[in-house]
């Protein structure tokens, strides 16, 4: 399987060959070639350390809520493809829901037009209104980081479950709740 756009298999029904191959017995021989994933993430001055790929940016409203609310409490990049007719209006929703992120767009990575582009979500929109919308496009997004409020309520609740301090800031830390903050609250409850 050769591909002239990008690596087969990462957003492509690629797998399904590669599947029924390694089924056969075949050896897979992969060749790397150019990614529009590492590539972005290359040039976009996030740390390449940890980041998470997913696929094409949700069409439905919903579920772009809830995939954008899952990378808040992280604090590294998420990795969209997006196709030319979708990407002006993917960008509006994310100035609309996350004015404060930070992007880097790439447009016809390691190709003759390649562009790359930096800043909120408006900055983007104002710098594509230059530039030809045809072509694939990635974006790198590292949203803003959502501060946790701390439930009381819920706090006071674990302590009438017996939960220990201890498996209680396990817990909560999980939750992306910061652990010095959860200390005093139950501090303050046991008074």
């Amino acid at each position: 399987m050769i591909s002239d756009a990008g690596t087969p298999t990462l957003s492509d029904p690629g797998h399904h060959l590669i599947s029924l191959l390694k089924k056969e017995g075949i050896k897979i021989c992969p060749i790397p070639g150019p990614s529009a994933i590492t590539t972005l993430l290359s040039a976009s001055g996030f740390s390449g350390n940890c980041f998470h790929f997913e696929g094409f940016f949700p069409r439905n409203e919903n579920e772009a809520i809830k995939t954008c609310h899952h990378y808040e409490t992280r604090n590294h990049p998420c990795i969209f493809f997006e196709s030319p007719k979708r990407i002006l209006k993917t960008l509006k929703w994310l100035n609309k829901h996350y004015e404060k992120a930070q992007c880097t767009i790439g447009k016809e990575l390691t190709k003759k037009f390649e562009n790359i582009i930096y800043g909120s979500p408006q900055d983007c929109l104002e710098q594509l209104l230059d530039t030809p919308i045809k072509g694939e496009w990635t974006l790198a997004i590292l949203f803003p980081k959502r501060e946790h409020s701390i439930n009381i309520d819920f706090l006071k609740h674990c302590k009438t479950l017996n939960l220990s301090q201890k498996d209680i800031i396990t817990l909560t830390t999980k939750l992306g709740w910061k652990k010095n903050d959860v200390y005093e609250q139950l501090l303050q409850i046991k008074q």
